[in-house]
């Protein structure tokens, strides 16, 4: 941005300074004509001198990045919303192999150790003395004064580069930056009449338009009084210029006119640049006196550039980032050359692309123009009108974007000839450009402001104010935002231009300056207010659907209704809510209502169970990792599937997980302990238990022949359901701790090979995870290894598959858990006459017992030399048989084989230390799964405390 100012004598010396001239082998980089204004040259720096440096490589793919940018943040965008990954950004930013190792190869021949400064590694920094960067650069750096500071730095007029290098190196810092001590825009401070002493309370102004206070500011723009709940939505101040943030101010401001909110709030504080935060009243500064988490950077860097660029690779290099970001502070871009300026917008554009906001000044007749900023300029009033010093007008570095060029455009041609003449050039000098990048973008009050500053209550001006309150209302909607499990707002200006209503326009006022009226604030955008003053809840529906209630619903005839009972801790109990927020069988019905069946998910759509992959449910669960999902049907099972393959594989972190490749009512689940699942499926799920119809009742061959496609395609859907949980048994396996998996025969889930679930300690399975009797073993033959496990409830169903295979089955188990503690089968049926023999042994030789007690098994002492040896870990065995055989066919028979079955269990309870018999429970191993899995995701701890229970 050029300003209207005395530059007839710089522009004179301009026309008359002749070019730098590269030396051989040397490719000029940038180049400055004459010293530029307010900067006076002193002479040349000591050679020996020191000075830090800093390249920035070429960057890989910036123009693949501002793509990638505009895509999740332009409203109507298919990927609106799913903002980038730390990973994803850096391999845009990475700059390539051979830039890398080609600067690289340049610093070492010149004897220079350089060392990265940014997470994407196209910053390098490195300190030399002068002689030697005027040698590798072909420069002259010199000592250059900054007048109305007095402050001396050392800069140069133009610098080069080695030719061979001009396709790698993108620029040099500090070379021909000039711009004063430090990113500054004052405050204008009013003392008010106190005795520095915060009141217990005190109402509110009875007009705002002499002191803007908290709420002031919430009735003007709508702002909500309840407090922001989400921690992982958080706003991030940046400090500069030894302005620091107090705690002491903080809570007295509180005290004084915000009484409703706890005086112990505080901040973060994060450092970099050996910045800190000192607590005192002679440290306190107007800057920082605004909330909220507060980022100092420190006074290393003459010209504060650095601390920009810093502040921005620290943050780069979280994990987690602020949702918002607020700079009170701001450069006048000519100060700034090109280079500069496009290498600090292309790292606010790794921000914006992860999702964070940011906003900065407008300034009082300074700003940063870039395109991925919010600027914000200032108003004053009640019925609001433009602040006079609301800095405004059209970068001449920077094009318009798209999302603004038309409003632009409009308003420089309702300007007409307004500054066609003298005022708009100067020698050839534009001092606006039809085309370039207008600010600010929006405003908000930046005048009579009331802070805290050193113990004592002040009213400021300027639009260090209106830049965090905007922040502030911003990171409210994004606290809104996460709470209903939808991502934060990020990039904010092709939203607010694509939506200019939800804004309060401001038509009045102007910013003279440089003996001009200035602009004036107009219908829509204009360069002095931007496209107005934020309406809290007109914000709040920019997006429909955004807050929850409007992702559009996917194909599915089953129950909407939360697909498991709703027990849990009462929502008024903030200790059980939130260590159970996201145990999703757990949870209160208010809080299901945000994460269970139809939630929104991070892609905009809903799906049943599947909010466990948004981002609302990954942050909020972090600090605990209480992460349950039940997977039940073909359509669960896909639309679960695709979401985990979305979806990082850091943050798939799924801690209770239930698979059945059928699903079930709600209605059936709700009364599992009294009903049969083989009655009450619901009728969507593939029935395999269902009896088929007698020939008889088929009047013709057509009739049978759609029988048998009906019942082929419902064995197929269940086979792509058993394919599709194997999938996300893969995507699941490195942080699942209890896996419950309902297996059915003939279909069983298959491991991929190697696969090994290093956190898994509870295992619920069908028998297919043991060798059938051809000897093959899904978990067995791949090595499929649970190291940690040490409960396993098998729910048996029939085993007549496996007699003859008793030594790999018990070496199975073996060598699947060689920590087991615990096992537990159930549903033991009269077919398995054989097992308490083989079990007995199995036992025996980690526990040898007494002849005496070995004799009650008669077939005991053949088996000892077929019978694998069950791990030495084993402390307890838990058998829990089927119920008697009903009334029918052979019920003789089958009694007569029951009540052997449980003799022999009885004997081998009493004859085993650690075996425990358990009463009998119904015959379907489902509903014994099911049933185990509601006691122990309600909090339980299952079967495996029986040992101290009296069982009868």
């Amino acid at each position: 941005m050029i300003t209207i100012r005395s530059v007839f004598l710089a522009s004179l010396l301009a026309i008359a300074a002749a070019g730098p001239v590269a030396r051989s082998g040397m490719v000029v980089r940038e180049a400055k004509p004459s010293v530029p204004e307010g900067f006076v040259l002193t002479g040349a720096a000591p050679a020996s001198q020191t000075i830090p440096l800093r390249i920035a490589l070429v960057q890989s793919n910036m123009a693949g990045l501002e793509a990638a940018l505009y895509d999740v943040s332009t409203p109507g965008s298919a990927n609106y919303g799913k903002h980038l990954s730390k990973e994803e950004v850096e391999a845009y930013v990475k700059p390539s192999q051979n830039s890398t190792a080609a600067v690289m190869a340049y610093l070492q021949q010149n004897g220079v150790n350089a060392t990265t400064l940014s997470p994407a590694g196209d910053w390098l920094g490195f300190s030399i003395p002068v002689s030697q960067a005027n040698e590798m650069f072909d420069a002259d750096f010199s000592e250059f004064k900054h007048v109305a500071s007095g402050k001396t730095q050392i800069r140069t007029l133009s610098y080069s580069i080695p030719s061979g290098l001009a396709a790698h190196m993108d620029y040099v810092h500090p070379t021909t930056n000039f711009v004063a001590a430090g990113p500054g825009l004052p405050l204008f401070v009013s003392p008010l009449k106190t005795n520095g002493t915060a009141t217990p309370s005190r109402a509110v102004p009875s007009s705002c338009a002499k002191t803007v206070t908290p709420a002031c500011l919430q009735d003007l723009y709508g702002i909500p009084t309840a407090l922001a709940t989400e921690s992982s939505s958080t706003l991030a101040v940046a400090g500069f210029l030894g302005q620091y943030a107090q705690k002491a101010d903080l809570k007295s401001f509180l005290t004084s006119l915000r009484p409703d909110l706890p005086s112990s709030t505080t901040f973060a504080l994060d450092t970099l640049d050996f910045g800190s935060d000192p607590q005192g009243t002679s440290d306190a500064g107007d800057e920082a006196g605004v909330p909220v988490t507060f980022v100092s950077a420190g006074d290393i860097n003459f010209d504060g550039w650095n601390g920009f660029l810093d502040m921005v690779n620290y943050l780069l290099k979280q994990t987690v980032l602020p949702t918002v970001l607020t700079t009170s502070y701001a450069f006048n871009e000519p100060g700034l050359s090109a280079s500069a300026s496009n290498t600090l917008c292309n790292a606010y554009m790794q921000l914006g692309a992860r999702g964070t906001s940011i906003g900065v000044s407008g300034g009082q007749s300074q700003s940063c123009t870039t395109f991925i900023v919010t600027s914000v300029g200032g108003t004053t009033g009640i019925t609001e009108t433009s602040a006079s010093f609301s800095g405004g007008g059209f970068s001449t570095i920077f094009t318009a974007p798209s999302y603004q060029s038309s409003v632009t455009a409009a308003y420089v041609k309702s300007l007409g000839t307004k500054y066609s003449g003298t005022y708009r050039f100067i020698l050839l000098q534009k001092l606006y450009t039809g085309t370039g990048r207008g600010f600010p973008d929006i405003s908000a009050q930046a005048e009579n402001v009331e802070i805290w500053n050193g113990g004592v209550a002040e009213t400021v001006a300027g639009t260090s104010c209106a830049s965090p309150i905007s922040a502030s209302i911003v990171a409210l909607l994004n606290d809104e935002l996460v709470a209903a499990g939808k991502s934060p707002l990020g990039f904010l200006n092709p939203l607010l231009y694509a939506n200019p209503s939800a804004l309060n326009d401001i038509t009045t006022g102007s910013n003279p300056g440089c003996n001009t009226n200035g602009f004036s604030a107009a219908a829509g955008w204009d360069p002095v207010t931007g496209l107005g003053t934020p309406n809290y809840a007109k914000l709040k529906a920019l997006a429909p659907g955004s807050y929850g209630g409007g992702c559009a619903e996917v194909a599915d005839d089953s129950d909407p209704k939360p697909s498991y009972p709703l027990q849990g801790p009462n929502l008024d109990d903030p200790i059980g809510c939130t260590s159970y927020l996201c145990n999703m069988e757990i949870a209160p019905p208010e809080i299901w209502a945000k994460i269970s069946s139809y939630a929104c998910t991070d892609a905009g759509s809903t799906g049943r169970s599947l909010s466990l992959v948004s981002q609302f449910i990954r942050d909020a669960s972090a600090p605990f990792k209480l992460q349950s999902m039940s997977i039940r049907g073909q359509k669960q099972a896909i639309a679960f599937q695709d979401m985990l393959l979305q979806t990082p594989p850091h943050l798939r972190r799924v801690r209770y997980l239930y698979l059945s490749p059928t699903a079930y009512s709600p209605t059936t689940l709700q009364s599992s302990s009294a009903v049969g699942l083989a009655d009450s499926r619901s009728e969507e799920a593939p029935n395999r238990f269902e009896s088929p119809p007698e020939l008889r009742q088929l009047h013709s061959l057509n009739e049978l022949k759609e029988l048998l496609k009906k019942r082929l395609e419902r064995t197929e859907q269940l086979q792509q359901t058993i394919t599709t949980l194997s999938h996300i048994l893969q995507a699941t396996a490195e942080w699942v701790e209890i896996l419950y998996l309902e297996n059915h025969d003939p279909f069983h889930v298959k491991f991929s090979p190697l696969l090994t679930f290093p956190r898994l300690e509870e295992l619920a399975s069908g028998p297919r995870l043991i060798p059938d009797s051809a000897g093959n073993s899904d978990i067995a033959q791949t090595l499929v290894i649970c190291p940690k496990l040490r409960h396993w409830h098998i729910a048996c169903g029939s085993f007549m598959q496996f007699r003859g295979r008793e030594r790999e089955f018990f070496s199975t188990i073996a060598t699947i858990a060689p920590s087991i503690t615990h096992l537990l089968f159930s549903g033991l049926q009269q077919e398995f006459e054989w097992f308490p023999s083989h079990l007995k042994v199995a036992l025996d030789m980690i526990e040898p017992q007494q002849s005496s007690s070995r004799a009650a098994f008669s077939e005991v002492n053949q088996l000892t030399s077929h019978v694998g040896r069950l791990p030495k870990s084993i402390e307890s065995v838990y058998l829990r048989p089927a119920p008697p055989p009903a009334r029918g066919d052979r019920f003789d028979h089958q009694l007569m084989w029951y009540e052997r079955l449980m003799g022999n269990l009885e004997a081998l309870s009493r004859a085993s230390s650690c075996i425990v018999l358990l009463p009998s429970c119904i015959n379907h191993q489902a509903r014994c799964m099911m049933s185990e899995w509601e006691e122990r995701i309600n909090g339980a701890e299952g079967w495996w405390d029986l040992r101290d229970r009296n069982i009868t």
